[in-house]
Protein backbone atom coordinates (compact mmCIF):
# COMPACT_ATOMS: atom_id res chain seq x y z
CA UNK A 1 0.00 0.00 0.00
CA UNK A 2 1.21 3.47 -0.74
CA UNK A 3 0.31 6.45 1.35
CA UNK A 4 -0.75 9.26 -0.99
CA UNK A 5 0.98 12.55 -0.38
CA UNK A 6 -1.24 15.01 1.48
CA UNK A 7 -3.48 12.42 3.13
CA UNK A 8 -1.87 13.21 6.49
CA UNK A 9 -4.32 16.12 6.61
CA UNK A 10 -6.89 13.62 7.88
CA UNK A 11 -4.85 12.72 10.96
CA UNK A 12 -5.09 14.68 14.22
CA UNK A 13 -2.59 17.52 14.16
CA UNK A 14 -0.16 16.76 17.02
CA UNK A 15 0.41 20.50 17.53
CA UNK A 16 -3.24 20.74 18.67
CA UNK A 17 -2.57 18.31 21.54
CA UNK A 18 -1.44 19.36 25.02
CA UNK A 19 2.31 19.95 25.36
CA UNK A 20 2.75 16.90 27.57
CA UNK A 21 1.17 14.55 25.01
CA UNK A 22 3.28 11.48 24.29
CA UNK A 23 3.13 10.19 20.74
CA UNK A 24 2.72 6.41 20.89
CA UNK A 25 2.53 5.57 17.20
CA UNK A 26 2.26 7.14 13.78
CA UNK A 27 2.50 5.30 10.53
CA UNK A 28 1.05 3.25 7.74
CA UNK A 29 -1.12 0.24 8.63
CA UNK A 30 -1.67 -2.99 6.73
CA UNK A 31 -4.78 -5.15 6.62
CA UNK A 32 -2.90 -8.12 8.12
CA UNK A 33 -2.22 -6.18 11.35
CA UNK A 34 -4.96 -6.58 13.98
CA UNK A 35 -3.79 -3.60 16.06
CA UNK A 36 -6.10 -1.21 14.19
CA UNK A 37 -9.89 -1.45 13.91
CA UNK A 38 -9.96 -2.67 10.32
CA UNK A 39 -7.11 -5.13 10.47
CA UNK A 40 -8.08 -8.73 9.73
CA UNK A 41 -4.99 -10.64 10.75
CA UNK A 42 -3.69 -13.81 9.18
CA UNK A 43 -4.29 -17.49 9.86
CA UNK A 44 -1.59 -19.86 11.12
CA UNK A 45 -1.17 -20.87 7.46
CA UNK A 46 -0.30 -17.28 6.53
CA UNK A 47 -3.62 -16.62 4.77
CA UNK A 48 -5.51 -13.36 5.27
CA UNK A 49 -8.52 -13.92 7.53
CA UNK A 50 -11.99 -13.18 6.18
CA UNK A 51 -14.34 -10.59 7.66
CA UNK A 52 -16.69 -11.92 10.35
CA UNK A 53 -19.56 -11.81 7.87
CA UNK A 54 -20.11 -10.95 4.23
CA UNK A 55 -22.00 -7.75 5.09
CA UNK A 56 -18.79 -6.47 6.79
CA UNK A 57 -16.72 -6.88 3.59
CA UNK A 58 -17.03 -3.20 2.52
CA UNK A 59 -15.15 -2.16 5.67
CA UNK A 60 -12.05 -3.98 4.46
CA UNK A 61 -11.98 -2.79 0.86
CA UNK A 62 -9.73 0.18 1.62
CA UNK A 63 -6.67 0.96 -0.48
CA UNK A 64 -4.44 2.30 2.28
CA UNK A 65 -4.53 3.02 6.00
CA UNK A 66 -2.65 5.27 8.41
CA UNK A 67 -2.87 5.80 12.14
CA UNK A 68 -1.74 8.07 14.91
CA UNK A 69 -2.01 7.55 18.66
CA UNK A 70 -0.97 9.49 21.73
CA UNK A 71 -1.24 9.44 25.50
CA UNK A 72 -2.49 12.56 27.24
CA UNK A 73 -0.91 11.97 30.68
CA UNK A 74 -2.61 14.80 32.57
CA UNK A 75 -6.04 13.64 31.38
CA UNK A 76 -4.99 9.98 31.59
CA UNK A 77 -6.56 9.20 28.23
CA UNK A 78 -5.31 7.59 25.04
CA UNK A 79 -6.36 8.93 21.68
CA UNK A 80 -6.09 7.07 18.40
CA UNK A 81 -6.89 8.29 14.93
CA UNK A 82 -7.26 5.85 12.05
CA UNK A 83 -7.83 6.89 8.45
CA UNK A 84 -8.68 4.52 5.63
CA UNK A 85 -8.62 5.57 1.98
CA UNK A 86 -11.15 3.92 -0.32
CA UNK A 87 -11.44 4.17 -4.10
CA UNK A 88 -14.66 6.21 -3.98
CA UNK A 89 -16.55 8.40 -1.50
CA UNK A 90 -19.50 5.96 -1.61
CA UNK A 91 -17.23 3.13 -0.41
CA UNK A 92 -16.01 5.27 2.50
CA UNK A 93 -19.61 6.19 3.36
CA UNK A 94 -20.68 2.53 3.26
CA UNK A 95 -17.81 1.63 5.61
CA UNK A 96 -18.79 4.47 7.98
CA UNK A 97 -22.38 3.20 8.02
CA UNK A 98 -21.28 -0.34 8.90
CA UNK A 99 -18.89 0.91 11.59
CA UNK A 100 -21.63 3.11 13.10
CA UNK A 101 -24.11 0.23 13.10
CA UNK A 102 -21.53 -2.01 14.79
CA UNK A 103 -20.92 0.55 17.53
CA UNK A 104 -24.66 0.90 18.14
CA UNK A 105 -25.00 -2.89 18.24
CA UNK A 106 -22.29 -2.96 20.94
CA UNK A 107 -24.40 -0.68 23.11
CA UNK A 108 -22.92 2.68 22.15
CA UNK A 109 -24.99 5.78 22.58
CA UNK A 110 -25.01 8.40 19.85
CA UNK A 111 -22.93 11.37 20.98
CA UNK A 112 -23.76 15.00 20.27
CA UNK A 113 -20.78 16.45 18.46
CA UNK A 114 -19.44 19.75 19.79
CA UNK A 115 -19.51 21.43 16.36
CA UNK A 116 -21.49 21.46 13.14
CA UNK A 117 -21.48 18.07 11.42
CA UNK A 118 -20.32 19.11 7.97
CA UNK A 119 -17.51 21.63 8.23
CA UNK A 120 -14.90 21.35 5.47
CA UNK A 121 -16.62 18.33 3.96
CA UNK A 122 -16.03 16.23 7.11
CA UNK A 123 -19.25 14.48 8.02
CA UNK A 124 -19.57 12.23 10.99
CA UNK A 125 -21.14 11.05 14.18
CA UNK A 126 -19.89 10.50 17.70
CA UNK A 127 -20.53 7.50 19.94
CA UNK A 128 -19.81 6.75 23.57
CA UNK A 129 -19.89 3.55 25.58
CA UNK A 130 -18.60 2.06 28.78
CA UNK A 131 -16.05 -0.65 28.10
CA UNK A 132 -15.94 -4.14 29.56
CA UNK A 133 -13.15 -3.12 31.97
CA UNK A 134 -15.01 -0.09 33.33
CA UNK A 135 -13.28 2.31 30.96
CA UNK A 136 -15.02 4.98 28.92
CA UNK A 137 -14.72 5.08 25.15
CA UNK A 138 -15.77 7.76 22.70
CA UNK A 139 -15.63 7.19 18.94
CA UNK A 140 -15.90 9.53 16.00
CA UNK A 141 -16.89 7.85 12.74
CA UNK A 142 -16.88 10.07 9.70
CA UNK A 143 -15.92 10.58 6.10
CA UNK A 144 -14.28 13.24 4.02
CA UNK A 145 -14.24 12.52 0.33
CA UNK A 146 -13.07 8.90 -0.10
CA UNK A 147 -11.56 8.66 3.40
CA UNK A 148 -13.05 6.97 6.46
CA UNK A 149 -11.94 8.74 9.64
CA UNK A 150 -12.12 6.89 12.98
CA UNK A 151 -11.09 8.58 16.21
CA UNK A 152 -11.04 6.74 19.51
CA UNK A 153 -10.61 8.34 22.93
CA UNK A 154 -10.28 5.95 25.87
CA UNK A 155 -9.77 6.41 29.60
CA UNK A 156 -11.06 5.56 33.05
CA UNK A 157 -12.64 8.96 33.74
CA UNK A 158 -15.82 9.72 31.78
CA UNK A 159 -15.41 13.49 32.10
CA UNK A 160 -11.78 13.44 30.92
CA UNK A 161 -12.67 11.24 27.95
CA UNK A 162 -15.57 13.51 26.93
CA UNK A 163 -13.49 16.68 27.30
CA UNK A 164 -10.61 15.26 25.25
CA UNK A 165 -13.01 13.88 22.63
CA UNK A 166 -14.82 17.21 22.23
CA UNK A 167 -11.52 19.08 21.90
CA UNK A 168 -10.08 16.63 19.35
CA UNK A 169 -13.21 16.53 17.21
CA UNK A 170 -13.50 20.31 17.25
CA UNK A 171 -9.84 20.54 16.18
CA UNK A 172 -10.46 18.07 13.34
CA UNK A 173 -13.23 20.23 11.96
CA UNK A 174 -10.93 23.25 11.99
CA UNK A 175 -8.08 21.52 10.12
Amino acid sequence: MTWPKGLEQYIIDPTNLPQDARILHEGEEVIEDITHPLGLGITSDGVLKSPSSEDKQPLYEYDSAYSFSALLPQENVVIADFVYQYSTPSQAQAAAKIMSEDLLAEGSQSYELPVSKDVRDLQGQGFSLKGEEGDYVSWFVGTRDNVLVLVLVNGMNDSAVNTAFDSIVEGMYKQ
